[in-house]
């Protein structure tokens, strides 16, 4: 047999067939241990009436997924440590959201309005000469009402054209570009820049909000796993020292 070796493979091996009954016990106990050590501590168990695998692992991590855990200790189930804290909201459980009513608090008003507040007044600088070339493939202008732009235009504006390209000509020069949309680049100028003004100015446009990744728990998504009587170990452990 020849695999691949640009491919990644699943190869299997039967190691027995037997049926499980009280005298096979020690067959059986030899079979798997066998199975775990050829398998680095993965086997799979088929039943021979419906062919249907089950995977089972002597390691801490979800067989079906593929999903590993380190082994535990005290700094998994601590928001202070790195080792334990949720990478979104950094250990706090709730993170800063851009608001739209923030964002747009009349859209009654059209952009030479600033309807769309964070974009600011109207000049002649490379952020309006995208959102320009943005108003000409979607047909609005600057003084169509915020609430009368398409929404698909409108989430272009605020969310970004991914993968769309769109054109536009500055001093005689042709472009090409994906616009980021304006949460994109609230979000970065809140997170990424090293301007306390910037980043209070971006603040301006938005809310506090529960972390969707731990909703709250403010621990990482493994060290949420971990559970005692249906507790995750931070609330147990806070439960215990309250008590």
């Amino acid at each position: 047999m020849q695999a691949d070796r640009y491919k990644v493979h699943d190869i299997e091996a039967v190691i027995d067939r037997l049926q499980v009954v009280e005298d096979r016990k020690e067959r059986l106990s030899t079979s798997l241990q066998t199975a775990l050590k050829m398998g680095n501590g993965l086997v799979l168990v088929a039943k021979n009436d419906d062919h249907e695998a089950f995977p089972y692992s002597k390691h801490l991590m979800d067989a079906e997924t593929g999903l590993s855990y380190e082994e535990p200790s005290p700094n998994a189930f601590s928001f202070n440590s790195p080792y334990g804290m949720c990478p979104t909201c950094t250990g706090l459980g709730y993170v800063n959201k851009v608001d739209m009513e923030k964002v747009i608090p009349d859209d009654t008003k059209s952009i030479n309005e600033q309807g769309i507040v964070p974009f600011g007044e109207v000049r002649d600088n490379w952020m309006f000469q995208q959102i320009r070339a943005v108003a000409k493939k979607y047909k609005f202008s600057f003084t169509t009402p915020v609430k009368a732009i398409s929404k698909e235009a409108l989430d272009v504006l605020l969310h970004g054209s991914k993968e769309e390209q769109f054109k536009m000509q500055v001093n005689g020069n042709n472009y090409e570009f994906a616009f980021e949309g304006l949460v994109n680049l609230l979000d970065r100028w809140y997170n990424d820049t090293s301007s306390e003004k910037i980043r209070q100015w971006a603040e301006e446009f938005m809310t506090v909000d529960t972390c969707n990744t731990c909703q709250g728990a403010r621990l990482k998504t493994e060290s949420l796993h971990f559970k005692i009587a249906e507790k995750i170990l931070q609330n147990f452990l806070i439960w215990i020292w309250g008590h």
